[in-house]
C-alpha cells in the first residue's frame, strides 16, 4: 500500500464526496459516467481530469489536472529501478490509456526503455511492441488489452498500477505472464493507495478467497455462484454510493466478501464431489 500526499488523499475524498452526493439521484447513464470517475480516480490524478471536466466539476479537473506528481508513480519508479539493477524486465499494468501516456513520459524521463501496449494499436505496433520489450526493452506498459495470445514467459515481474474492481481482470492479467512454461515464481506488485477504495477491495478480496492463490478457472465459478444480479463491478459500486462513509463502506463490502468465502466452500465441495465421482470410475 502507498500513502497518498496530502494534496492526492485530499483531491480523492473530494472527488469520492462528489460522486456520492451526485450518484443518489443520478440517472442510468449518469451513474455508469460517475463510477468511471471514481474509478480513474483511484488510478491517477492525471487520469480522471478530463473526465471531471465533462462532468462539469471545473475545480476538482483543475486539482487534478495541475497535481504535479503522485506517490504512486514515485513508489513504481523506486521499484522499476531495483528491478532493472536485477537486469530484469517488468510488466506494468493500467486500465486507463490517459495514465499509460502519463508513466511512459514519466519513466522515460527516468531512463526506462517503456515500450506500451493497448488496444487502438494495428497489429504491426503490437508486434513491435512486444519485440522491443523482449529486447532491449526494460518496462512494458499495457492495458488490459495486451498481451492476449502473446507469450511473455520471459517477464516474471508484475506490477498493478491500478486495481480493476472486477476480480476476473486482475486474474486475466496474472495470467499473461503466468503461464505454463514460466520458470520462476512470478513476482506481483499491487500499488493501492490507502483510503481508496480499492484499497478495502483488495483487502476483502485476499482475505475471503484468497485471491491470488486461486488456480486458473476458480475465480470464475466462485463468481458465478454470487446471488446478486449486478455485475461485480456495479455490486461493488452500489455500495460504495449507498454508504455514508468508508467505515460503512468497509462493513458492506465485508458482506460481500462472506458472500464470496461461501461461494468459495460451495465450489470447492461441488469439485471434490466430481473429483471423488471421477476417482471411483
Amino acid at each position: 500500500r502507498v500513502a497518498p500526499s496530502a494534496a492526492e488523499g485530499e483531491l480523492y475524498r473530494a472527488i469520492s464526496s462528489r460522486v456520492r452526493e451526485a450518484a443518489r439521484e443520478a440517472t442510468t447513464a449518469k451513474r455508469l459516467a460517475l463510477r468511471s470517475v471514481q474509478q480513474l480516480a483511484g488510478s491517477s490524478p492525471w487520469a480522471c481530469a478530463g473526465t471531471l471536466a465533462r462532468l462539469g466539476w471545473d475545480d476538482l479537473a483543475l486539482r487534478a489536472a495541475c497535481m504535479s506528481s503522485s506517490a504512486k508513480v514515485e513508489a513504481l519508479v523506486e521499484l522499476l529501478e531495483r528491478v532493472r539493477s536485477r537486469g530484469e524486465k517488468a510488466v506494468v499494468f493500467t486500465q486507463f490509456r490517459r495514465t499509460l501516456e502519463a508513466l511512459r513520459g514519466i519513466l522515460t524521463g527516468h531512463g526506462f526503455d517503456a515500450a506500451i501496449y493497448h488496444g487502438s494499436l494495428t497489429r504491426v505496433e503490437k508486434d513491435a511492441a512486444i519485440a522491443r520489450f523482449a529486447g532491449d526493452g526494460s518496462v512494458l506498459l499495457s492495458t488490459e488489452a495486451a498481451g492476449e495470445g502473446r507469450n511473455l514467459q520471459f517477464c516474471h515481474v508484475m506490477v498493478n498500477f491500478d486495481l480493476p474492481w472486477n476480480p476476473m481482470q486482475i486474474e486475466q492479467r496474472l495470467g499473461r505472464i503466468h503461464r505454463i512454461g514460466q520458470q520462476h515464481d512470478v513476482q506481483l506488485t499491487n500499488l493501492v493507495s490507502c483510503g481508496t477504495l480499492e484499497e478495502h477491495l483488495i483487502e476483502v478480496l485476499q482475505a475471503k478467497i484468497n485471491l491470488f492463490e486461486l488456480v486458473v478457472g476458480e475465480l470464475d465459478m466462485i463468481l458465478g455462484r454470487l446471488a446478486n444480479e449486478l455485475d461485480f463491478e456495479s455490486l461493488v459500486f452500489e455500495q460504495y454510493i449507498a454508504s455514508r462513509d468508508d467505515d460503512e463502506f468497509a462493513t458492506r463490502l465485508e458482506r460481500i466478501g462472506d458472500d464470496l468465502a461461501s461461494a468459495r466452500v460451495a465450489y470447492l465441495g461441488t469439485r471434490e464431489r466430481i473429483d471423488e465421482l471421477v476417482a471411483a470410475g
